[in-house]
């Protein structure tokens, strides 16, 4: 696992600084193709939200009072939110990098380092970041779960593209952050687990 988010990361660069001004350009030509399926393209965006994926971890976290075999995945969940949200807010500020939107009407790309307005928060996609470490972490331990949820952190990184919110590379070093993130977490909780 640490290979494929060290690869989802460099894959991500690459797209950075080759690839990702031509294929925004690209879809923003063209966004009348997909214009049929932006009500859905929004409702997978919203549902991949920070405070969505944290309301519905806590209804996870109250039924799993009840249903015994959902409390392993409490604990991993929990930490995976915490981590990613530090790490979202950390590197957003530290890379300062320009949203697409800025590129599409002005023709500003590229690095800004240490900005904290929000038109300069283009990586990491903390959408993408939140769902693919929890689905990551849960793929772990579940493989048939942990696939759905790779696929919906998938589909919620598409959308945040497609809206023109995030570049590809973006959402590509997001995936790999999240990879990176599920594995510390693993280790963690097998950490914790092991001291009680």
């Amino acid at each position: 696992m640490i290979k494929i988010g060290i690869s989802l990361i460099v894959l991500g660069f690459i797209s950075i600084f080759l690839f990702d001004k031509d294929i925004t350009y690209f879809l923003y030509v063209h966004r009348d193709s997909f214009l049929a399926f932006k009500s859905l393209i929004k409702l997978i965006t919203t549902l991949g939200h920070f405070d969505i994926v944290f309301y519905a971890c806590t209804v996870l976290m109250l039924i799993s009072f009840y249903v015994k075999s959902l409390r392993k995945y409490i604990l991993l969940i929990s930490v995976c939110l915490v981590l990613s949200d530090s790490a979202i807010m950390l590197f957003k500020f530290i890379f300062g990098k320009a949203r697409p939107e800025l590129f599409l009407k002005k023709g500003i790309y590229g690095f800004y380092f240490f900005k904290s307005n929000k038109n300069y928060s283009s990586i990491p996609s903390g959408h993408t970041l939140i769902n693919s470490s929890i689905a990551f972490s849960v793929y772990l331990k579940n493989k048939k779960l942990g696939f759905y949820l790779i696929l919906w952190s998938t589909l919620v990184g598409i959308s945040r593209i497609l809206l023109f919110m995030h570049y590809l590379g973006d959402v590509l070093v997001s995936f790999g952050m999240g990879c990176l993130i599920s594995i510390l977490v693993i280790k963690l909780e097998k950490l914790y687990l092991s001291s009680l």
